[in-house]
């Protein structure tokens, strides 16, 4: 049966459980089935229908609607997760890209980090020298 409920499902698994499996939010488990809009398109009196009713009745008894159902949610949210994933980056960009990068504050900021560091300390050694007459 599709639902809205898969849908968060996907969306929740996706985005919120960590990798230990735990999701900081709760689901209830009361379920309410809108079957009003989903239909299959068959004539009446068409010689299989009982067959297919027959059929669709057992799958659903049997379990494997549910089944199929939580694969499929399972296979959405690794999709998922391994499109939103971030890429290992260097500093040239991603490293499945090949493609150059302009440098950014971001990769520049150790260097000024450094630099403000070393001309805080020189100002200090000027500043002790003058105070100290060497």
């Amino acid at each position: 049966m599709v639902s809205v409920k898969n849908y968060i499902m996907v969306i929740m698994a996706s985005s919120y459980v960590d990798k230990y499996g735990q999701m900081p939010f709760h689901m209830g488990r009361e379920e309410r089935g809108i079957l009003a809009c989903f239909g299959w398109g068959i004539r009446k009196g068409a010689p299989f229908l009982e067959a297919f009713l027959s059929l669709a009745s057992r799958l659903e008894d049997a379990g494997l609607v549910k089944h199929w159902t939580e694969v499929v949610v399972a296979q959405r949210v690794k999709e998922t997760r391994a499109k939103n994933a971030p890429k290992a980056t260097n500093v040239f960009g991603s490293l499945e890209d090949e493609k150059e990068v302009v440098l950014s504050m971001d990769h520049l900021q150790g260097a000024f980090y450094l630099l403000f560091l070393g001309s805080g300390l020189a100002s200090i050694t000027f500043l002790a020298e003058k105070i100290n007459g060497i």
